[in-house]
């Protein structure tokens, strides 16, 4: 139940907090490469109102906006959802700071022994974490705390027992593809639409549960795009 819901509530909203505070050079390579692949046309116009910023009241740059929403809507397919490469690797660089399952255990049901030649007893329980281990300087490097989409950019995809986010081996998560799909997408619609910044500060606390939501939760100002 968790895995089609709240796993994906979880990397989208810390995909949207680091995004809104991340520098712009994120949000406009993204943007960039988001119109580049869906053929965005020009958007409409907006104007000052009051205190911010909103799409013009007129009804033909209502009508502007949402055939630019319908046209976005009508180039998506999974092909190209693919190939945003690098929208895929800011899912990816998300996810390992911030993995929607931070911690796992796993039950020997036979004696095993492990690659370091560790010796695991039959019955003995194993708990790892994805969260430490995607921060783990000896396997990221000194700027593992850093979100650096840029260290998946072009690469091969990661070895899954060094990124760990959607387990490994026979057990690895079938809804993978789904999930990153979803994520780049929602990202696509969201960026390509509006201008996403933080309403409040946050510091990225989070929960600790079976899945790792924000706390307190996300507020997000979202501000049509001039």
């Amino acid at each position: 139940m968790i895995a089609g819901r709240d796993t994906t509530a979880c990397a989208l909203s810390w995909t949207l907090f680091e995004i809104a505070r991340g520098p712009p050079e994120v949000r406009e390579r993204l943007r960039a490469e988001f119109e580049e692949v869906f053929d965005v046309p020009p958007r409409p116009p907006v104007t000052s109102n009051g205190g911010g910023v909103s799409i013009d009241g007129s009804s033909n740059s209502r009508a502007a906006f949402m055939a630019a929403v319908a046209h976005v809507e009508q180039q998506v397919s999974f092909e190209k959802v693919g190939s945003l490469k690098y929208a895929h690797a800011v899912a990816q660089e998300v996810l390992r700071l911030h993995p929607s399952v931070p911690k796992d255990i796993k039950f020997a049901v036979k004696r095993d022994v492990l690659p370091d030649g560790t010796n695991v007893p039959p019955g003995c329980s194993i708990i790892y974490s994805p969260y430490a281990m995607g921060r783990d300087k000896r396997l990221w490097g000194a700027d593992a705390l850093e979100f650096k989409p840029e260290r998946f950019l072009n690469k091969k995809e990661p070895d899954v027992y060094k990124y760990t986010t959607f387990n490994a081996g026979p057990r690895l998560c079938l809804g993978k593809p789904l999930a990153m799909m979803e994520i780049k997408l929602v990202t696509a619609m969201l960026l390509m639409c509006f201008d996403v910044e933080l309403a409040v500060p946050h510091e990225g606390g989070y929960l600790t549960s079976i899945v790792l939501p924000m706390h307190p939760g996300l507020a997000i100002k979202l501000t049509p795009r001039r």
